[in-house]
C-alpha cells in the first residue's frame, strides 16, 4: 500500500470531503514508511495501520522480525524525521508469512526430455529399482523447475535452483550467502 504523490493528494482530498482528514492524518506513517526506511526494508515489512502510537507492520519471516526488532529505535527515529507529526513511538509486528506459490504436480507435465536429462545425471552403478525411482524423481523435479521458470521465476546465482521471487539468490542462499568460489 504505497501511494504515488498524485494518488496521495487524491486520497487526501477525498478524505477531507468525507470528513476523514483527521483519520487519514493519524495514518500518515503508512505513507512515509517507504521514504523513511528505504526500498530494501519495505520488502520485508509492510505497514498496515497506526494505533495508539504504534505502527503495525506485516512481516513475512521471523528472521525479518528479529532484524526489525533490533533496529526498532532507529526505524522509529527515521520515520519521525520524515513525518514528524506521525505520532509513532514504537513498532508492532504481525507475522504474515508469504503464501507459498506451490506448483501443482498436475501442472508440471513430465516430458521425454525431462526423463532424458534425469537419466544422464543419475549414476548407472546403483541398483536398477533405485535408479528408476531416482530418474523418475529427477524428471519430476526438472518439470517443476521448468514450470517455475515459465511462471517468471529465475535461477539462483549461487545454487542454480529455480525459484519465484526477487533478487538473484534463492531464500536459502540469501540467508547463508554464496559459497566460496561462487
Amino acid at each position: 500500500m504505497f501511494y504515488k504523490e498524485d494518488e496521495l493528494h487524491w486520497l487526501t482530498d477525498l478524505a477531507h470531503s468525507w470528513g476523514l482528514a483527521e483519520a487519514l492524518r493519524k495514518q500518515q506513517a503508512l505513507f512515509a514508511w517507504r521514504q523513511a526506511v528505504g526500498p530494501q526494508l519495505v520488502r520485508w515489512a509492510r505497514p498496515l495501520y497506526v494505533s495508539r502510537g504504534a505502527l503495525h507492520l506485516a512481516v513475512g519471516s521471523y528472521v525479518a522480525a528479529s532484524q526489525i526488532r533490533l533496529l526498532e529505535l532507529k526505524l522509529v527515529d527515521a520515520l519521525q524525521r520524515v513525518a514528524p507529526d506521525c505520532g509513532v513511538h514504537r513498532l508492532q509486528l504481525h507475522m504474515e508469512p508469504e503464501s507459498p506459490r506451490h506448483v501443482e504436480q498436475s501442472e508440471a507435465k513430465v516430458t521425454a526430455d525431462d526423463y532424458a536429462a534425469a537419466d544422464r545425471v543419475i549414476p548407472c552403478n546403483i541398483p536398477l529399482q533405485l535408479r528408476e525411482r531416482l530418474v523418475a524423481a529427477a524428471a519430476r523435479a526438472q518439470a517443476q523447475e521448468r514450470v517455475v521458470l515459465e511462471m517468471g521465476g529465475r535461477r539462483c546465482a549461487s545454487c542454480r535452483v529455480a525459484f519465484l521471487g526477487e533478487g538473484t539468490l534463492c531464500k536459502l542462499c540469501s540467508l547463508v550467502g554464496p559459497e566460496e568460489g561462487d
